[in-house]
């Protein structure tokens, strides 16, 4: 399992080259699936397009529903998922991109879309068509496609900024933002020890009842079932490894038993770690 986010959630993918910035994906249940959690947040901005079928995207503790054809900007350092499982037919394809591309000649929009919005639905139609050229550019990489790219973010933005006016900003509790974040660096930092809800809650300043509530509202799970999930998705990382034994990886994740492990593993990626290391061919018969 690819290891997606550090300690307080923030990605760890490199997106694009340190020259180009900018990068395309595309996600549909079938690969989010056998990601144990996938909310995150990043400082680059990115623009989701539901290319097949609806999709809800989750940013922070608002929701926003795309209709096929539509799309999404997210401002940076926004946590925010994809609700792939409850549109198993759907497909999403994600520009991820730096503010530099765009920052030198306009900083003074960017500063204001960025504080007052966490995202920007996109509805209109010869937008979400400059956004799909965007993602062919992304994808065949022509000759001079990076011009045609930041050709297709600024008519992106000249259409935000001309509406700038008509949007509607969303309140989001910053405050109740960065608790979830000391909360998932707490387990991030400490997965590895037998830590319970009491403990996460006191870390953010929040009672159990409420650290349960934003948790559920920001990351869509319970705090101990991440603390598991985050737990199993190291464990993957460790079982990629030929010399640790399964009791090893069990005990260095946090589990109590090695039984109990195989257990938990077992209910979130629908195999043994056994299995899972057979499957990546690191087993021999």
């Amino acid at each position: 399992m690819e290891k997606y986010t550090d300690s307080s959630f923030h990605e760890l993918t490199k997106h694009g080259t340190n020259e180009f910035p900018f990068a395309t994906y595309g996600d549909s249940y079938k690969v989010c699936k056998d990601r144990f959690y996938y909310s995150h947040y990043h400082e680059e901005l990115e623009i989701i397009y539901a290319r097949r079928n609806d999709i809800d995207v989750i940013v922070n503790d608002t929701e926003y529903h795309l209709d096929e054809g539509e799309s999404l900007l997210i401002n940076s350092n926004n946590i925010h998922r994809i609700c792939h499982s409850e549109y198993p037919e759907s497909t999403v394809v994600s520009n991820v991109f730096s503010n530099k591309l765009i920052r030198l000649p306009i900083p003074d929009i960017l500063d204001a879309l960025n504080k007052r919005y966490e995202a920007i639905p996109i509805k209109d139609n010869k937008i979400n068509q400059t956004i799909w050229r965007m993602i062919l550019s992304g994808r065949e990489k022509e000759t001079g496609y990076q011009l045609s790219i930041i050709s297709n973010i600024f008519e992106v933005f000249s259409y935000i900024y001309s509406n700038y006016n008509e949007l509607k900003p969303i309140e989001s509790n910053n405050k109740n933002n960065d608790r979830i974040k000391q909360a998932l660096s707490f387990i991030k930092s400490n997965y590895n020890n037998q830590i319970t809800l009491s403990d996460i809650s006191k870390e953010c300043y929040l009672s159990e009842g409420e650290t349960i509530r934003l948790f559920n509202k920001y990351i869509g799970d319970s705090p101990i079932n991440y603390l598991i999930k985050y737990r199993i998705n190291v464990a993957t990382t460790m079982l990629l490894n030929e010399d640790m034994s399964i009791t090893d990886i069990a005990t260095s994740t946090g589990f109590s038993s090695s039984n109990y492990f195989t257990i938990a593993f077992k209910k979130i990626t629908g195999m043994t770690p056994k299995e899972y290391k057979k499957k990546k061919g690191l087993l021999r018969n």
